[in-house]
């Protein structure tokens, strides 16, 4: 989940939201992943919605929020194998 952040709109997890609950039901939790919006934020005001949009992430179960922030991306990338 990166890459959603439009120039001129605030980063916050109610702007995110519609788009998380469509990921969400599209692929699930085993095949989304976190990812970082740097330097795209920067330019759009810095990093301050983060823990709003983090805040999504916390509603899920802990396997569901286990798959996010670390799961999958171990899973595709080895997990520093």
């Amino acid at each position: 989940m990166s890459g959603l952040h439009h120039a001129g709109s605030p980063l916050t997890g109610d702007a995110l939201a519609l788009v998380w609950d469509e990921a969400l039901a599209a692929f699930g939790p085993d095949r989304l992943m976190l990812g970082s919006d740097w330097p795209m934020t920067q330019q759009a005001g810095g990093s301050s919605g983060v823990p709003e949009v983090l805040a999504l992430v916390r509603t899920l179960s802990e396997h569901e929020r286990a798959a996010i922030e670390r799961g999958t991306a171990e899973r595709v990338y080895g997990g520093g194998r």
